[in-house]
């Protein structure tokens, strides 16, 4: 078996750019900012509200500030009505700023 020479690089470490820097230009450069914000508040909804209610509902849509929640049974949708305030609350928490100003139910 023959063993494999090892060849420098050209490239070293301090030449690699950031990824993270890198990918958010490439986000903003695309106008992506506003989509993957809006998504990631929707994919949060099963964190936010547990795992007991993301059992029967699930966050389908988020537009200037309002959250659009399907919930399957009208007992729950009416339960909903108690805790929607502190919902609302950890969604604003979590992302430090008012992203969600109201939760309209279906």
């Amino acid at each position: 078996m023959c063993a494999r020479r090892r060849e420098k690089s050209s490239i070293k470490p301090k030449d690699i750019p950031d990824l993270n820097k890198v990918l958010q230009d490439f986000i903003k450069s695309n106008n992506m900012e506003k989509g993957l914000y809006n998504s990631n508040i929707i994919t949060v909804w099963n964190e936010i509200v547990g795992e007991k209610f993301a059992g029967i509902s699930s966050a389908f849509k988020y537009a200037d500030r309002i959250l659009y929640v399907k919930i399957e049974s009208s007992v729950w949708r009416n339960e909903f009505h108690y805790i929607e305030k502190d919902i609302i609350n950890r969604y604003n928490e979590r992302f430090k700023s008012e992203v969600v100003r109201k939760i309209l139910v279906y």
